[in-house]
């Protein structure tokens, strides 16, 4: 995976959990995903305890 970067208001402007959901789909069709860490600590500093479901649910499903 080529590094991605986002910026902090690119991110928090994805508001919707199941919005979010969407983009890291599509994030990881296109550019395939191995490592949801950084989302995960970044979403829970950020107290979107519903992205960080989100991201959970994703690594659960897609990430073995």
């Amino acid at each position: 995976m080529q590094d991605l970067h986002f910026t902090e208001e690119e991110l928090l402007a994805i508001d919707c959990p199941q919005d979010f959901a969407v983009f890291l789909k599509s994030v990881d069709e296109e550019y395939g995903i191995y490592d949801l860490d950084d989302f995960l600590r970044f979403y829970f500093y950020h107290e979107y305890f519903e992205h960080c479901n989100v991201i959970i649910g994703f690594k659960k499903a897609h990430l073995r």
